[in-house]
């Protein structure tokens, strides 16, 4: 069965309402990406806009914003990931330890 623009622009808008309500990060992502695939249906026939409703856009504006959010968090703890990174290549054994002799020597 073919759906029609209209099914798919009320899927599209369902998926984005329940993307924004998920809590989780990955589960709202994965929730964008089958709306993705919805979306790019709908405007391969054709670039009809009229379902689009100021609703749709406020929704898309959070979306957007919540996309930057996430963005931002990954940004800042690729940052910290890099900054110990770099400080277990600086640690050196010795510090702040000397190094233990691997042989000892019998005192007679």
């Amino acid at each position: 069965m073919r759906s029609t623009t209209k099914d798919l622009s009320n899927e599209f808008t369902f998926l984005t309402e329940r993307a924004l309500e998920e809590k989780e990060n990955d589960k709202f992502i994965e929730i964008l990406m089958r709306r993705a695939s919805i979306g790019d249906s709908i405007f391969k026939r054709g670039r009809d806009t009229s379902w689009i409703t100021e609703e749709d856009l406020i929704r898309e504006k959070k979306v957007l914003e919540r996309l930057h959010k996430i963005k931002e968090e990954l940004l800042f703890q690729m940052e910290e990931l890099s900054k110990k990174r770099r400080l277990i290549k600086l640690y050196s054994s010795s510090f702040p330890f000397p190094q233990t002799p691997a042989f000892f020597e019998k005192e007679e």
